[in-house]
């Protein structure tokens, strides 16, 4: 029977062609269905591992050299397996030649140095001197030194030189960021003192007296522990080496990693599954049509009385065999192709081989179960089928969607969106050739033959509907991953566009924004490129960003110069002073306080606060007040020569004083100010007339009085939603005294502030720095740039004194985007989708070539009909099966995505951005209208070549 059957194969090789491809293709999309996951797995645990602090990559456990159970840990930890166990011994000493050292004991520190001269220390009274730092230690030909510990409370000098250490070795570390030397900054810039560790042995460590030795051990997992993200495994092992769990960084790290392996093992079957099926259904369509084809040859065995089974090998053998051979095959191929282990592809592979068996048995039991009579029918018998298909695909989509709803994207919850999309499919391809039946008749009446015909073998066929469905499940399969890359890649671009800021940002060290801001000025005066922002300290809440919204062009934010006009201070006139001196003329008479009627000569003082154009702002002292008028001069800084602004005045009051002060003019070499009214204190409003504080001070206390181009209160903008206490932001004027501070005030709200997302507050660093007369605390300075900067600023920054501690890239972050679990599962599901057109293109070029030689287009060419018209029929049919399922298949991925678009990986993470329903049409006209093309030109290739025998 195995020989009949191989023959049978060879002589019809080009028939059984398509089922060889299909079984070839489903093999090998299962195999790839299983490696794809793993693999990109490992590739995201890499890139997470690589970015993450040194800290969170290893455990630490400490303790003291007077510790026995820290003793009996450090011998149990060495037995511990898939951990690397480094021990620590370290102690500071002083000696001959330096100040300050940290000696060391490190396991197998000779295998991660070089020797510069001598060798290693292996002894009890060797150390080894650190290379750079050598002339820093004065020795001169000194081979020994002396070395006492150094504590808080002094130096322990006891035995410091009665047992000398030698020198036996000079190195430098082969590499001072190996993960091997730990988080501690072993190898730190030189400084005053020695800051690279003397290296040596725990006997060296006991000859210099010392009370507590500093003992550490570093766990170090190995890779493959690191990156399975199963941090249990980790507990485990803990636990059974009876090892205290340390409070470290590497749980969340490994909880990261697990999730994101979660991920993609979930995400990927999403559409890798429905293919599939595709491809199933596709060579249950090839299968049967071949049996339909050879139906008379199946029945004479039937009627000579063969049995069952023969009779089935005889139908089914041929496909059979190309299913068990080259399905394992398909899947063989993409393993060798391949870096990833073979055990999970290879039971993939079995699951399709049986599941392509199914579908093949499943297409020869019509014919099996048929009688004799209707087994020898050249054409058989229409019977409408019972729906199973549709009825059990709606069933299962309803499901999906009630989980999905739930809030479990587990399970068939992941496939909501994939068995809508397909119930809508079958359903409508039950439908639509029902309602087209109606019309052959009329058609064909009406003289319409060609599409008479069409319509008769569309409707008129099984395969007609099958291919329907097929075609629009297909097209549906297309429009939803065409759909998902869309908006995931819009989504994206967007987050990472507000997560950076700008196209480039530079992070400064340093809490003083003046010279920054200053610098920024004079490079890009017209504000083209360049914004200065700092983050201001808070004591928690949202966190607070100050930038420069005088130059709202150079921001990537549409809604930029808006903000601007609501945060930015209207130009009040500043108060200039100019030339070498300042003079004020005052009132000062003073109050009795708590039972104290004169405060005595210094209980009062006034200061100037001038700032010069770099923004720094000086204080002037003009001394100490008199009662009654008087007025002060000082001289002014010499940045003031060309002019300075008025920052603010302030006077500073002894305890348990008071005194009422009236401010009648300042003056310089530009004049003199005497309309003071527009002055006033923090938080207070402006007054007219002259400027008159009573100053009452139960403490030292300062009184500050603010020009009038400082505002009152500073205008916000705060995300929405945040509550009353979260807006209740303060800063102290000069943050000299807690008591003199400066508030916001909403000016408005955005659902999202760049770099802080839906949780933040943006004020104007210019109004904010004069409100509070350069009084703001920043954690950190940025430079925000376009991407029409000098690549070359970071290094004019640091030439002019700043010290560049970050340099973040828009371009770089998109790219470490495109290696996001989600951009990754889109990527092998579009491989899916273009792998279901072609299993598509396969089928329907198939059932072309078929159709032109059936039987009943045989009996329309004797009773007249052209083989030009019958081909013209065929070829109608097929692109009118093409046309109807681009729509059904666009129609169910809307439906589908309106419904379930939850259940597709668009995102791995939380957005700042509000959910985008519908991406840009190109994203998904494009690959459609490509799909689209290629079907119809291979139905027309089909359709007019062929072999001269067809009937047609």
């Amino acid at each position: 029977m195995i020989g009949l059957t191989l023959l049978l194969v060879r002589e019809r090789w080009r028939s059984y062609l398509i089922v060889a491809w299909l079984a070839a293709v489903i093999g090998a999309l299962a195999a790839a269905g299983a490696l794809y996951p793993p693999s990109v797995a490992d590739r995201v645990a890499e890139d997470e591992v690589r970015v993450a602090s040194l800290s969170s990559r290893y455990l630490t456990l400490g303790g003291s050299a007077t510790s026995d159970d820290f003793t009996r840990v450090v011998t149990r930890a060495r037995t511990l397996p898939r951990f690397t166990v480094i021990y620590n011994e370290q102690i500071p000493v002083v000696g001959d030649g330096f100040e300050v050292a940290q000696l060391l004991h490190r396991d197998g520190a000779c295998a991660h140095i070089r020797i510069i001269a001598g060798r290693c220390p292996v002894a009890g009274g060797e150390v080894a001197l650190p290379e750079p730092q050598l002339a820093r230690l004065k020795l001169g030909d000194q081979t020994a030194i002396s070395l006492g510990h150094l504590t808080s409370a002094g130096w322990v000098t006891r035995g410091l030189g009665e047992q000398p250490v030698g020198i036996v070795g000079v190195y430098a570390p082969l590499d001072p960021a190996e993960d091997y030397w730990g988080s501690r900054s072993l190898f730190g810039a030189a400084t005053d003192l020695l800051s690279w560790p003397m290296l040596t042995v725990p006997a060296t460590l006991g000859t210099v007296p010392h009370p507590v030795t500093n003992r550490s051990m570093d766990l170090m997992p190995d890779h493959d522990l690191l990156i399975s993200g199963d941090y249990a495994e980790v507990r485990r092992l803990l636990a059974d080496a009876r090892i205290g769990e340390p409070d470290t960084g590497m749980r969340a790290l490994m909880d990261r990693i697990a999730a994101k392996r979660r991920y993609t093992s979930l995400m990927t079957p999403v559409v890798v599954a429905p293919v599939l099926a595709l491809g199933l259904w596709a060579l249950l369509i090839v299968v049967g049509s071949h049996l339909r084809r050879d139906r008379q040859e199946a029945g004479v065995p039937a009627l000579r009385g063969l049995p069952v089974l023969r009779r089935w090998w005889l139908m089914l053998g041929a496909p059979v065999l190309l299913v068990v051979v080259l399905t394992p095959a398909g899947a063989a191929v993409v393993v060798a192709s391949s870096d990833g282990p073979g055990g999970p592809a290879a039971v993939a592979a079995l699951y399709a081989t049986l599941a392509a068996l199914a579908f093949v048995v499943a297409a020869g039991f019509p014919l099996i179960r048929a009688r004799v009579t209707d087994a020898l029918r050249s054409v058989p018998s229409r019977r409408p089928g019972g729906g199973v298909a549709e009825v059990a695909l709606t069933a299962l989509a309803v499901a999906a969607l009630l989980q999905l709803r739930s809030g479990d994207r587990s399970g068939l919850g992941l496939y909501a969106a994939t068995l809508s999309a397909a119930a809508v499919a079958v359903l409508a391809a039950r439908l639509v050739p029902l309602l087209l039946r109606r019309l052959t008749g009329p058609v064909i009446r009406r003289g319409f033959v060609t599409t008479g015909v069409a319509l008769a073998l569309f409707t008129r066929r099984d395969h007609g509907r099958q291919l329907l469905a097929l075609t629009g499940l297909t097209i549906a399969l297309l429009a939803l991953v065409s759909t998902a890359v869309g908006i995931s890649s819009t989504g994206r671009k967007a987050q990472a566009t507000w997560e950076s800021g700008a196209a480039r940002v530079l992070t400064i060290r340093g809490n003083e924004a003046g010279p920054l801001l200053a610098w920024v000025g004079a490079r890009d005066p017209q504000g083209r490129y360049a914004v200065v922002v700092g983050r201001i300290a808070t004591t928690g809440g949202p966190p607070v960003l100050a930038m420069d919204l005088s130059r709202p062009d150079a921001l990537r934010w549409d809604r930029a110069r808006q903000v601007a006009e609501e945060l930015v201070a209207p130009a009040a006139p500043a108060v200039r002073l100019v030339g070498g001196t300042v003079s004020v003329d005052l009132d000062l008479a003073p109050r009795s306080f708590r039972g104290v009627a004169d405060p005595g000569p210094e209980a009062f003082r006034l200061s100037v606060s001038v700032e010069d154009d770099r923004y720094f702002v000086a204080d002037v002292d003009l001394g100490a007040l008199r009662p009654g008028r008087s007025t002060y001069t000082a001289p002014l800084p010499g940045t003031c020569a060309v002019g300075c602004r008025v920052a603010a005045l302030s006077v500073s009051a002894a305890r348990d004083t008071g005194a009422d002060i009236t401010v009648h003019s300042l003056r310089s070499a530009a004049g003199a100010v005497t309309d003071l009214g527009a002055w006033h204190r923090p938080r207070e409003s402006r007054h007219a007339g002259a400027l008159t504080v009573g100053v009452i001070a139960g403490a030292d206390e300062v009184t500050w009085l603010l020009p009038p181009d400082a505002v009152q209160s500073v205008p916000a903008v705060f995300t929405a939603g945040q509550s009353t206490s979260d807006r209740a932001l303060a800063w102290r004027v000069r943050a000299k005294h807690v008591t003199s501070v400066v508030t916001a005030t909403g000016a408005g709200e955005e659902p999202v502030l760049p770099r802080l997302g839906n949780s933040g507050t943006i004020v104007d660093l210019v109004t904010a720095y004069r409100a509070t007369a350069g009084g703001l605390d920043f954690t950190a300075l940025e430079l925000w740039l376009t991407a029409e900067a000098p690549d070359e600023i970071a290094d004019q920054l640091t030439g002019a004194g700043f010290r560049v501690t970050g340099d973040q890239r828009l371009a770089d972050v998109l790219r470490a985007e495109e290696l996001s679990p989600a951009v990754l599962t889109l990527r092998m599901h579009r491989v899916a989708a273009v792998v279901g057109v072609g299993l598509l293109i396969s089928t329907i070029g198939f059932a072309v070539a078929g159709a032109r030689q059936a039987p009943d287009l045989a009996a329309l060419r004797a009773a007249g009909l052209s083989r030009r018209r019958l081909r013209r029929a065929v070829r109608l049919t097929y692109l009118a099966v093409l046309a109807l399922g681009v729509v059904v298949g666009v129609g169910a991925a809307a439906l589908a995505w309106l419904v379930a678009r939850a259940a597709l990986p668009t995102t791995d993470r939380p957005s700042w951005l509000p959910e985008q329903v519908w991406p840009e049409p190109s994203t998904v006209l494009l690959p459609l209208g490509v799909a689209v093309a290629v079907l119809a030109l291979a139905v027309c290739l089909v359709s007019g070549l062929g072999r001269r025998s067809a009937p047609v």
